[in-house]
């Protein structure tokens, strides 16, 4: 809907208002926001009355608070057919136009009313705009200069747009020159221009007015910061443009210029001049463009010869116009395009260019396929991993709750990354009358040290003590903690036991071994990408190793393999035989509480690397269940296959259009150390319009936000709110290594380096490796982190927006 903010009198009218019932809309006239057809109704048929600006108070111009329509009267005579023919000649667009009172068929007077792209927010700019309106529309009435005048309704429509067009600055600059061009000879019409900018106060250079950054013109008098086009310029004063472009690429890409080129398609002004926007911004385009303009298959377009487009295109020049974007494209859906022609000929070092046609379709039918593909492998016989991958808020986990309701003979055990997650589910299920269903215990609040205590065991890689380190705990603890140890310790046996629903978490169900009471007679449901809680990197200092090393209960194959890992300052990869395990024995701990990492893990790892003061390593967990069905929007089964031994197989589903909108800037790499940069938060933070932000947790402060990547899997609080997501998530180059070392990679240093890559159906330029392995490993990563936190705002169900700032492709975003 096109909404317009306008001074609005309701009471209609017959005739013209005299007299006191002027004073009376004048003193009576109220903000008003109306659709513009119910504007045009209102005031070219009822005969409502209207002012196209609003105010602070009363109609007075030093009360100017903004203006997105712009009205002229013409009572001299002149056909309504003439303006309009004059409208569409310099791509004015009318919104609608509509009889006054006074009109008569011997002598014809109307009011016509356009639209702006957007409001202007300072009467100097309002007075700027009407006065070129009023330039070119010469036989207007002169009483429009004034900003606070008053419109009176009429008797009849005399037009009504079915679909605005609403003027942007730069056309309306583009219509003065042309204007002035045709009034005066191609020799003159430049002094002419200067003298009306002159005459009217603006001040301009290039022949055109100079703005500020929000777009207001500014006076010759203002001392406001101004931004001028030729600022933009090189010293040597040469306009910048793309060079060695291939044209037969751009024809080949290009749905709009091939079929300009080929004469195939009668385009009208605004395709027109898309084109030559893109075509000035390219060596030897203006040329091209008027070549083709003059070609044998454009001979039969005789419009095409009624402007002067050399004129045209030497004015765009001088103005500075850049490539229009292919979202005003007509074939903007039909085709794989950059942000622009010469971008999507040519891509520049931050473009991302669409390779892959992607379908999208409704979300009833994606939910429809989510749950055909869900039965299909729910009911399967074949033993290893089913991967369905389906977008984050398309249902997955209702769906399979209903499932579970509706199959009570069935019973499953599902793992989900949070315990937060867990007790939402929990709630979930009981809502929809899920029966037999329990959590797995999770630790009760106990006191800060005893709470110390246990992270520090699970640091260190005693997780399986944790349950015998409480119960010789509460032979001393006081009676309320010990309370809460016993009744922990009960559930925990208890749930072995439990021959109903089971929901637990990630990290917990890869502690099962294949014999666990947990998998006995269940299907395994996992929600979420579970993967890299199966593989991860850990690191220790090589001052806790060495500490280790001292002790004397250590076996002859620990301690040598903790020395070759501090004696080798690189990447390293053993045996199996060259893992041995270390048990962290209850009776140890005192040994240990000076160590906070995990020995008994760098022990078992086959993946090492020294960089000589802190030593990283893969940890490998097994899903050891015979079936497994995981629900994840970032799963990937050649992933999955690279690490496990099982049978993967893949699901894929179809992906909805989102509801919201989502945005992608690349104006950045939005890296850590761009972040970094002296006045750049500060200049991010005055542009954000979002409820949240999601970014580094280095950045968390400076954002003002609490939510940060690799720490907002499952988080609902943000659906339905605008988000913004900045940076990409990189990590440290010794973490991808490491994956693919655990992939099967060899044990060596592997570099980063700027290259154009492929990925998920679009043609990118990103700091990534050469090797295949890694570059799929490091986008996969990249890619899971950024989709989590784009979904936290439920895109698919919500008509908010979510702006990404990275220079990474992500589905359905408009690239900005």
């Amino acid at each position: 809907m096109y909404q317009y903010n306008i001074s609005f009198h309701d009471t209609m009218h017959t005739t013209k208002p005299t007299g006191a019932e002027i004073g009376n809309i004048s003193n009576h006239l109220v903000e008003t926001q109306m659709d513009y057809k119910e504007l045009a109704h209102a005031v070219g048929e009822a005969g409502c009355s209207f002012c196209p600006a609003v105010y602070h108070g009363k109609r007075r111009a030093e009360n100017f608070k903004s203006q997105q329509l712009i009205g002229l009267d013409f009572d001299n005579g002149v056909p309504f057919h003439i303006i309009q023919q004059k409208a569409e000649h310099y791509h004015l667009k009318i919104l609608f136009a509509y009889r006054t009172f006074s009109d008569t068929a011997e002598h014809e007077k109307f009011r016509v009313v356009f639209a702006l792209q957007h409001k202007i927010t300072d009467s100097f700019t309002a007075r700027s705009v009407v006065s070129i309106f009023m330039k070119i529309f010469e036989n207007c009435d002169e009483a429009c200069k004034d900003s606070a005048r008053l419109f009176f309704g009429g008797k009849g429509l005399r037009y009504l747009a079915d679909e605005p067009h609403e003027i942007s600055q730069g056309e309306i600059i583009l219509a003065l020159a042309a204007y002035m061009a045709d009034k005066y000879d191609n020799k003159h019409y430049t002094r002419e221009l200067q003298k009306f900018y002159t005459a009217n106060h603006i001040r301009f250079e290039k022949n055109h007015p100079v703005t500020t950054d929000q777009g207001s013109f500014i006076s010759e008098s203002s001392p406001q910061t101004a931004r001028s086009h030729a600022s933009d310029k090189p010293k040597n004063g040469r306009r910048q443009v793309t060079r060695n472009l291939d044209w037969n690429t751009l024809y080949d890409r290009c749905r709009l210029y091939r079929d300009f080129f080929d004469g195939s398609e009668y385009y009208y002004y605004p395709e027109l001049l898309h084109i030559a926007t893109n075509l000035i911004n390219i060596e030897k385009g203006k040329t091209q463009f008027l070549h083709i303009l003059q070609s044998e298959q454009n001979a039969g377009h005789e419009s095409y010869h009624q402007r002067n487009w050399g004129q045209i295109l030497h004015m765009l020049i001088e103005m500075d116009y850049q490539p229009a974007s292919c979202h005003t494209c007509p074939y903007e859906k039909d085709c794989l395009h950059a942000k622009n022609m010469v971008l999507t000929a040519k891509p520049g070092h931050s473009t991302i260019l669409p390779i892959q046609k992607q379908e999208y379709v409704s979300i009833e039918e994606a939910e429809l396929d989510l749950g055909n593909q869900f039965l299909k492998a729910i009911r399967s016989q074949e033993t290893g991993l089913h991967i369905l991958k389906a977008q984050t808020g398309i249902g997955k986990t209702s769906l399979y709750l209903k499932y579970i309701q509706t199959h009570p003979n069935e019973k499953f055990l599902i793992a989900v990354p949070t315990h937060q997650l867990k007790a939402e589910i929990y709630a979930k299920a009981l809502c929809l009358g899920v029966k037999d269903i329990r959590c797995t215990p999770e630790l009760p609040c106990f006191s800060e040290e005893l709470k110390g205590e246990l992270e520090h065991l699970y640091r260190i890689g005693a997780g399986a003590y944790v349950g015998n380190y409480l119960t010789e705990y509460s032979k001393l603890a006081s009676d309320t903690e010990t309370a809460a140890i016993r009744n922990y310790l009960d559930d925990l046996a208890a749930i072995k036991t439990y021959d109903g629903n089971i929901i637990t978490t990630h990290e917990r169900i890869l502690l099962e071994n294949k014999n666990s009471s947990l998998f006995q007679g269940r299907t395994v449901l996992i929600d979420e990408d579970i993967l890299r809680a199966m593989v991860s990197v850990k690191s220790i200092s090589n001052e806790d190793i060495l500490r280790v090393m001292h002790e004397p209960f250590l076996s002859a194959p620990v301690y040598e393999k903790l020395q070759k890992v501090l004696l080798t300052r690189d990447y390293q990869k053993f045996t199996k035989e060259e893992c041995p395990a270390f048990d962290v024995a209850i009776e140890r701990f005192q040994i240990f509480e000076s160590i906070e990492g995990d020995i008994s893990a760098l022990c078992s790892s086959r993946c090492v690397y020294n960089d000589g003061t802190t030593t990283s390593f893969v940890v490998r967990k097994s899903l050891s269940c015979e079936k497994a069905v995981i629900l994840s929007a970032t799963a990937q089964a050649d992933i999955y296959r690279m690490y496990t031994m099982a049978n993967v197989y893949d699901y894929p589903c179809k992906m909805a259009a989102y509801q919201g909108r989502l945005e992608l800037d690349t104006s950045s790499t939005y890296s850590r150390y761009a972040l970094a940069q002296e006045g750049m938060i500060d200049k991010m933070k005055k542009g954000l319009d979002s409820d949240a932000v999601i970014t580094f947790l280095c950045a968390e402060n400076a954002f003002h936000t609490k939510y940060h990547y690799g720490a907002i899997e499952g988080l609902n609080c943000l659906e339905g709110k605008n988000i913004s997501v900045i940076g990409l998530p990189n990590i440290s180059d010794v973490v991808y290594i490491l994956y693919g070392m655990a992939a099967g990679m060899r044990a060596e240093t592997y570099s980063m380096q700027s290259m154009r890559t492929s990925y998920n159906g679009y043609d990118f330029r990103i700091k990534t490796f050469s090797s295949d392995t890694l570059r799929k490993i490091h986008l996969w990563i990249l890619e899971s982190h950024l989709e989590q936190a784009i979904g936290r705002a439920r895109l698919l169900r919500y008509p908010c927006t979510v702006k990404v700032f990275a220079r990474f492709p992500v589905y359905q975003a408009i690239i900005l």
